[in-house]
């Protein structure tokens, strides 16, 4: 008879053991503090580069709550300033695509305060600010405040969401001096006194942007997040093209400020030293990655005057 073939444990089999009994709704399978595996915590937030002070401070803070040393490593993961659409990118990409989800924990503070040029996110006095408590379906726990797109590309995607009943006000810190105490939600048992009210997903949490058509049948596709090398990550799929733009080996792209010419790729068109260029990029799904517009040799969002991205940054493209 042959042998076996092995079977390659899924994260769910990975899961087994590790859950959190959360009252009236039985055990979630999560990542916690517990067990013998060491775990990452991801933050991610809008407090500069990775070597600002406030990661530091929030980083020690953590420490101070792991009393058990559970934590192996954080990482620091900067978006540009209340940029909720470039935080909400990388909760997807880190919770959803990571390649161990059995051992992440994702903790954000991305919140605008109101300034209509970075989104009309209005801080004070809305519902739509409470630091919360989720579970992606693939483990992963997120700790975010829940504001603008911070959790929007994982909303589909959450098995579970409550407000984190730690204090939101009476700090101008409160990622350092009050929201690393939700951690203790992953402890066990003590922790769930920091489990507050069950929110639904779909209620609590606005859709992602999309791709959309100008009066004058452009598309406006909104950018996600300006990477390291200067390529524009954006929302956008092959799927969300129309096939005549998919067909076209020149596109015309603009930002707001000039309109230059971007060789696509999506066609078969060849890329030269120097060409801005359209192509499946690297983030989101495997089967269904995120286009990017990215600068052979050269920095695109230099190129488009974007010096950092905003919850309305977008690119208008026409064939």
């Amino acid at each position: 008879m042959p042998a076996e073939t092995a079977t390659r444990p899924t994260v769910k089999d990975r899961l087994q053991g590790r859950s959190l009994q959360i009252p009236g709704e039985g055990d979630i399978r999560v990542t916690t503090l517990k067990g013998s595996r060491k775990k990452t915590l991801v933050q991610i937030s809008d407090y500069g580069e990775a070597g600002d002070l406030a990661f530091t401070e929030v980083a020690n803070r953590i420490d101070a709550i792991d009393k058990k040393g559970k934590i192996r490593r954080q990482d620091k993961q900067s978006v540009d300033a209340f940029a909720t659409v470039s935080t909400g990118f990388v909760i997807e990409q880190i919770g959803l695509h990571g390649a161990t989800p059995e051992s992440t924990i994702i903790f954000s503070n991305t919140a605008p305060r109101g300034a209509d040029s970075l989104g009309g996110i209005v801080w004070e006095g809305q519902e739509q600010q409470r630091f919360v408590f989720g579970v992606l379906d693939t483990g992963v726990p997120v700790l975010a405040v829940n504001t603008g797109y911070n959790l929007s590309f994982v909303r589909e995607r959450l098995d579970g969401l409550w407000v984190a009943d730690v204090p939101n006000n009476g700090t101008q810190f409160r990622s350092r001096d009050t929201y690393p105490d939700a951690l203790q939600i992953l402890q066990g048992k003590k922790g769930r006194k920091y489990i507050g009210e069950k929110l639904d997903p779909l209620e609590a949490i606005p859709p992602a942007p999309k791709v959309t058509r100008d009066e004058d049948g452009r598309l406006e596709i909104p950018v996600l997040y300006r990477d390291g090398y200067g390529n524009l990550k954006t929302v956008a799929t092959r799927e969300d093209l129309p096939q005549e733009v998919v067909e076209s080996k020149e596109l015309f792209v603009s930002s707001g400020k000039g309109r230059l010419s971007v060789v696509n790729k999506l066609s078969g068109a060849k890329v030269t030293e120097g060409d801005l260029f359209l192509t499946e990029g690297s983030s989101g799904d495997k089967k269904r990655p995120y286009l990017e517009v990215n600068q052979m040799f050269g920095r695109a969002a230099d190129m488009f005057a974007i010096r950092r991205v905003t919850d309305n940054t977008k690119l208008v493209v026409s064939a």
